[in-house]
């Protein structure tokens, strides 16, 4: 069975993001044209606010909502979750 991927506060991360050795957080992602693409922040829900950003101005439903869902679940308001 995995077992789920934590940083080092005991946060669960979802594919894509992983905590770098300095501490900062780091999403990766191939767009659409197949060109990945790297976010650096240095708190994982500044992280997962630039992935919605990412799956809201992307076509990526499935992703769009299961973002969308932790970031409310974390008490962020919907106008901050896709402001530019």
């Amino acid at each position: 069975m995995c077992r789920e991927k934590t940083d080092s506060k005991g946060n669960v991360l979802f594919r894509g993001e992983r905590e770098r050795n300095d501490g900062r957080y780091e999403y990766r992602y191939t767009d659409h044209r197949g060109v990945q693409h790297s976010v650096y922040e240095n708190r994982l829900q500044q992280l997962r606010m630039e992935e919605a950003k990412i799956a809201y101005r992307g076509h990526n439903r499935q992703q769009r909502h299961r973002v969308g869902r932790v970031i409310k679940q974390q008490g962020v308001p919907e106008c901050q979750m896709y402001a530019n």
